[in-house]
């Protein structure tokens, strides 16, 4: 396990080992079995256990090791998440999207967007989804919109079922650009962008998988 040099805060481990990242999912396991239960009853969000989450370096396992993180694989991935779920499902739920962003930046993203985006993944930052919508067909029917405007860029939608969003630093929301399908990543918090603990559900009740609206979102084009 190696330590991240860079300035940004908190600082995180990065794990490079498949016995490290076990290990560590096991740590925050046991401290997450405790009150998991009282946090489910009250609404109870386990921002701390994220902190741990974080810190100890379980965000940055599927980054390649090109990009700073620990290239681990799948299957580890998946064992990190059955072990931390065992003692609290909503815990194990919350960094899902996390982790799907990660290989949806690998898959579609640019050299320099890979670079920009994972570096901070590695460096300890969340990513967060802003979900499907409702009343459209399907999760691809998109109606958000982003416009280039003589003040830059403007994002008007609201999405749902955006778990990971109320938790993340930066958050990645689908949209139409001119006639594209086009995904935005927006650093948070953010002016314009107002996130929902509405979700309602049986059980895991603290993932917040809430409503995100972007109605009122704007900012310049780098």
């Amino acid at each position: 396990m190696t330590q991240n040099s860079d300035s940004l805060t908190p600082r995180t481990a990065v794990i490079t080992t498949d016995a490290e990242a076990i290990a560590a999912a096991q740590h925050l396991a046991e401290l997450a079995l405790s009150g998991a239960i009282e946090r489910d009853q009250q609404r109870i969000y386990p921002r701390e256990l994220l902190n741990q989450f974080t810190q100890l370096g379980l965000g940055s396992i599927s980054v390649p090791r090109e990009y700073g993180g620990g290239g681990l694989s799948f299957q580890t991935v998946a064992e990190v998440f059955r072990v931390i779920s065992a003692s609290d499902p909503s815990l194990g739920q919350i960094p899902q999207n996390h982790f799907g962003l990660i290989q949806f930046i690998l898959g579609e993203g640019s050299a320099a967007q890979q670079q920009f985006l994972l570096s901070k993944v590695v460096q300890g930052q969340r990513l967060g989804n802003g979900g499907p919508e409702k009343n459209t067909q399907h999760t691809r029917d998109v109606q958000a919109r982003l416009v280039t405007t003589s003040q830059g860029l403007r994002l008007t939608g609201e999405k749902f079922y955006s778990t990971g969003a109320l938790f993340a630093d930066v958050l990645a929301t689908t949209a139409i650009h001119g006639e594209q399908p086009v995904m935005a990543f927006i650093p948070l918090p953010a002016v314009g962008v107002e996130i929902i603990d509405d979700w309602s559900g049986i059980g895991q009740r603290t993932t917040a998988s809430g409503t995100v609206n972007c109605s009122r979102l704007r900012w310049r084009r780098r």
